[in-house]
């Protein structure tokens, strides 16, 4: 009995624990974690990326240029057998998985700072972000030849389980 609440509060926790995205290129920063059990995040050098990951307290790193030799293996032939059931997926349920999943996902900060690269475009630009510009949404236009992007997102796993839930049960 025991063991089951056990197993139970580990799972509601694991639901209810936040999943955040970070993407700054201002900072060269490209981070993925769940809080407390798993993280991944990358860090750009002269070669290509050096990834980390962390798995509740053990850590590991990896570089992304470096090539591991590959030994070539001749692919097994396989029946495909035929599938007993099958999910459902119809093409109309896009757009209300897409709403649903945007309900579930907050956005924390989403901040652009562009040049096109043409004067002209930017003047066009300029009176756009400026009307779009928000508390959490700051959209910038420049003429320096800056181009940098910053986005976190955050969600929790049962937010979007019940919002997956939600299209295709109702």
């Amino acid at each position: 009995m025991w063991f089951l609440l056990f197993l139970f509060l580990f799972f509601c926790l694991l639901f209810w624990l936040p999943i955040r995205v970070e993407i700054d290129t201002a900072q060269q920063k490209y981070r993925v974690s769940w809080k407390g059990i798993f993280a991944v995040w990358g860090v750009p050098d002269d070669a290509g990326f050096h990834w980390f990951i962390q798995i509740f307290f053990w850590k590991t790193a990896w570089k992304a240029s470096e090539k591991t030799p590959k030994t070539v293996t001749k692919p097994l032939k396989r029946e495909k057998k035929a599938s007993k059931s099958s999910i459902r997926f119809s093409i109309y349920k896009i757009r209300p998985l897409f709403r649903a999943f945007s309900k579930a996902i907050q956005v924390e900060r989403f901040r652009v700072n562009w040049d096109t690269g043409d004067f002209l475009y930017n003047a066009w630009l300029y009176p756009v972000f400026r009307r779009w510009s928000r508390r959490k949404r700051q959209l910038f236009i420049n003429f320096w030849g800056e181009q940098e992007l910053a986005i976190i997102l955050q969600t929790r796993l049962g937010l979007l389980l019940m919002a997956g839930l939600r299209v295709f049960l109702y």
